[in-house]
């Protein structure tokens, strides 16, 4: 089993600030599901670049400072959600509990 700390070293951590733009921190502090991640007042929200991360849409994996929830997002540059996904750590590893697609319109 991957530690949640290789697992943030993969790639670029960051302040959630550092990585997503005005828009899309809007957009997803608006989100109903961000209270997984929110956590307490004053807790720090890491983000990196996801996978598949081109132009069009970014993918952004969101985690707290405490290593409980992960949240996989995709939106476009300007913060329209696309999808999500809720994932918590467990012994095993990452175990998926929710996720849903943005709206159509």
């Amino acid at each position: 089993m991957q530690s949640f700390k290789s697992y943030l070293t993969e790639s670029e951590i960051k302040p959630l600030h550092k990585v997503l733009n005005p828009s899309q921190m809007k957009a997803l502090r608006k989100h109903p599901d961000f209270h997984y991640i929110s956590g307490d007042y004053g807790s720090k929200i890491f983000a990196k670049y996801g996978p598949r991360h081109s132009p069009g849409l970014n993918h952004f994996i969101i985690a707290n400072g405490d290593p409980k929830f992960r949240m996989d997002i995709a939106m476009t540059p300007r913060g329209k959600m696309y999808s999500h996904e809720i994932h918590k750590r467990s012994d095993e590893g990452w175990d998926f509990i929710k996720g849903g697609q943005g709206s159509k319109d």
